[in-house]
Parts: structure tokens; sequence; C-alpha cells
């Protein structure tokens, strides 16, 4: 679920990067800055190479950026970031059941998950009505209108999303697919 606001977020734009960069490194009085990336080792979750290739696109197009790689073993990293001991850390998530408040609960102030510890009042008062309320549409509203402040915030970056490719055989039946959920107790196979 992405706003439709949400999705300008999302367009390549170089040049307002740039100045967004160089207004900050004026902010902070500075030319250049160093900034250290938190990574997985391994490449079963994808981290190290998400990381080197960050460190690639990040330092080319921002002028004056050095951003280091630490790629540690999956729970080295899972410690350091649970104890708030990065910069900058990669993350992925899963949902454990399909809806969307899977992910932007994640955000709120008070969960244990929020490793950013990324802060928003009117993001939490809309989550919580978004898990209060009998009505679908003003439900979705929340949700859709707290996604918007946590992407406006950066209060996280999304990077990429995972997918799934699965080939079934047309004479399977019966069986349910929703993302993360998949069910086969009542699938059969026709001739």
């Amino acid at each position: 679920m992405i706003s439709s606001s949400a999705k300008d977020l999302y367009k390549y734009q170089p040049s307002k990067a740039k100045e967004y960069w160089q207004k900050g490194l004026s902010e902070l009085g500075k030319s250049s800055l160093t900034l250290n990336l938190l990574t997985s080792d391994s490449d079963s979750d994808g981290g190290k190479k998400t990381g080197e290739a960050l460190q690639s696109m990040l330092e080319t197009q921002l002028p004056g950026l050095k951003l280091t790689v630490t790629s540690v073993p999956f729970k080295t990293r899972l410690a350091r970031r649970e104890n708030c001991e990065f910069q900058i850390c990669g993350s992925d998530w899963i949902a454990d059941f399909a809806d969307p408040i899977s992910f932007l609960e994640l955000l709120t102030s008070k969960n244990s998950s929020n490793y950013g510890s990324w802060k928003n009042s009117q993001y939490d008062k809309l989550i919580a009505a978004s898990k209060n309320t009998n009505n679908q549409e003003k439900r979705l509203k929340d949700m859709s209108e707290a996604e918007s402040i946590l992407l406006d915030d950066t209060g996280v970056i999304p990077l990429y999303y995972e997918d799934d490719a699965w080939l079934i055989r047309s004479n399977a039946k019966g069986w349910i697919c929703k993302r993360s959920e998949w069910n086969f107790k009542e699938a059969y196979v026709t001739k």
C-alpha cells in the first residue's frame, strides 16, 4: 500500500538529492561527511551486495560523501541493530500476515522493532486509530496518511521490495495464495 503522494518520493531525482545534500552539508558547516552502513556479511540476505551497491551509488551521486560499509555476521548485525550500535543499518521485514499494518506498526514510537528510534506523535495516533476502528475505509485512510508521514519524515527508507515468482500447474486447484499466506489444505489436482 503506497499512497499516490508517496509514490512521488520514489522517483529518481539526482539533482534534488545533490541540492539537499549540499544544503545539509552547509547547515553542518562541512564540505564532506563520512557515514557507516552496517550490513550482514552473507549473501543469503543480500546485505553485503546491497551495502556495496549503496556505497557505489551514494558516493558517486553525493560529492563529499564517504560511505564505509561494515559487514558482520548476521547475528552480530541483529545484536548491534537491537542495541542501536549503528549510524545506518540495513534491515528487512517480511509481513507476518497480509495487511499493511504488519509493516506500519513497526515504526510506532514504542515498538521494540523501531531500531532507528524514529518518533512522530501524529503517526502514532493514526496507527492507533487504524487499529481501533471497524470502518475499513477509515482504517485504510489512516494507514495511508501515516505512511505519507513516515516517508515525508524519512523515518525509514525503503530500498526495494522482494517478490517471488511461482509456477503453478494449471490443473492445481483449491489452493490459496495471498501475500505472506499460502494454504494448500484444500488443494487438489485435476486431470
